[in-house]
């Protein structure tokens, strides 16, 4: 049975790239959402580069929906 399958990123939290790409290669979803803590729980957020780096990579295997609270971690208008 093949299924619709999306996958939300919120909150973010530091991460492996390479690993995490792979996870979400192998999942082969419709789209991944990605999104930045915004109720205050001083999680472990990756640092921008590394977030700009999984955007990159997802987007050449999927499409990628950039939640408006990532705007606090990230300059999200680069990533549209």
């Amino acid at each position: 049975i093949k299924r619709k399958t999306m996958i939300s990123i919120e909150p973010i939290m530091d991460f492996d790239l390479n690993t995490m790409v792979e996870w979400i290669y192998s999942i082969r979803p419709l789209f991944v959402s990605i999104g930045a803590d915004s109720k205050g729980n001083n999680l472990p957020e990756p640092p921008s580069y590394k977030i700009k780096a999984l955007i990159d990579k997802l987007e050449k295997i999927t499409e990628v929906r950039i939640k408006k609270n990532l705007g606090r971690l990230i300059d999200v208008s680069s990533c549209v």
